[in-house]
């Protein structure tokens, strides 16, 4: 998940693999305001699209390794990245 504030209003991007993934993860009532598919789009340059080129003051990273340069990449200036797990290898 990627959070960003900025000012007054907030986005919640979320990644996933797979369209049916990113529809449920966007129909959930306190869900995400956008959805990316990790497979098939680079989630750091939508992330920045996404916030006119602020980036995300937090990522939270439940995979590790495969995900690492694009969570720096998607991260703002003094953003914060907080790892839940590793399940795709050592870092």
């Amino acid at each position: 998940f990627i959070l960003t504030r900025r000012l007054r209003s907030e986005t919640i991007t979320s990644t996933a693999s797979t369209a049916d993934k990113l529809s449920w993860l966007l129909s959930l009532p306190a869900g995400p305001t956008h959805a990316v598919s990790y497979k098939t789009q680079n989630f750091a340059t939508e992330v920045k699209r996404i916030t006119d080129g602020h980036g995300a003051d937090v990522v939270i990273d439940f995979i590790g390794q495969s995900h690492w340069d694009r969570n720096i990449e998607a991260l703002a200036v003094d953003g914060r990245m907080v790892m839940l797990a590793l399940m795709g290898g050592e870092l």
